[in-house]
């Protein structure tokens, strides 16, 4: 994701269904390992949330 430096975490979703818990993003990149129950198409989206950093 943009920018690289990118912190806070996000949430997968699939079909509109939270997959798991928010993940930290790390280096601009968000993983999450997740098996499917059932064969098929299946749309996944991911949404950050941002941490604010307060100076």
């Amino acid at each position: 994701m943009a920018p690289s430096n990118a912190v806070g975490t996000v949430q997968f979703k699939s079909n509109g269904t939270a997959i798991g818990t928010p993940v930290t993003v790390t280096g601009g990149v968000a993983t999450l390992s997740h098996s499917f129950d059932a064969a098929g198409a299946q749309s996944v989206t991911g949404r950050r949330s941002r941490v604010l950093r307060l100076i």
